[in-house]
């Protein structure tokens, strides 16, 4: 019984340590870097640094975000409203395991760059606690605006910080 309850302590504390931001990334500031393994084994790492010059949607998530799960889709959609050249969408997903993203992708077929933030260290560094968040980057670099449990009824929102920032 006193093993289950320190496991249970030690898990508890654990999630808080770990949903608790040492601080945040807030609108104005400049992105933090990062380069992560690709969902799709094949594809090549995924940095921030390549995104350089394009604005940019940065969305953490997971397979069991149903909020995540209804947004992506619609998200994959806005996409193709501005050319790739100057807009992107990637997804960090912050699923313990590869299948679960792999097979979540696949079944909806998202078809924007997704990579794994395994751990959630690039989570932590941005001051994620909430599925989905989202950081909408302008080509420079700095952070335009924060979403945090980001709906679908915030993409006329969306839409029009990326509308304004791709005709900059």
């Amino acid at each position: 019984m006193v093993r289950k309850l320190s496991a249970l302590a030690l898990g508890a504390l654990a999630l808080i340590a770990w949903a608790a931001p040492a601080s945040a990334v807030e609108a104005g500031q400049p992105a933090l870097g990062f380069t992560l393994p690709a969902v799709d084994a094949a594809a090549a790492p995924i940095a921030l640094a390549d995104y350089r010059g394009k604005v940019l949607y940065l969305e953490f998530w997971s397979s069991w975000c149903a909020p995540c799960r209804r947004s992506m889709p619609a998200l994959d959609a806005l996409r193709g409203n501005w050319p790739q050249e100057r807009f992107e969408v990637v997804g960090l997903n912050l699923d313990t395991h590869r299948p679960d993203a792999v097979r979540f992708l696949e079944q909806a077929s998202i078809g924007y760059p997704n990579a794994l933030d395994l751990g959630g260290g690039t989570a932590r560094r941005y001051g994620v606690s909430t599925l989905p968040a989202a950081f909408i980057i302008n080509a420079e670099g700095m952070v335009e605006l924060v979403l945090k449990g980001a709906q679908t009824e915030d993409f006329a929102l969306i839409s029009g910080v990326v509308e304004r920032l791709v005709n900059r």
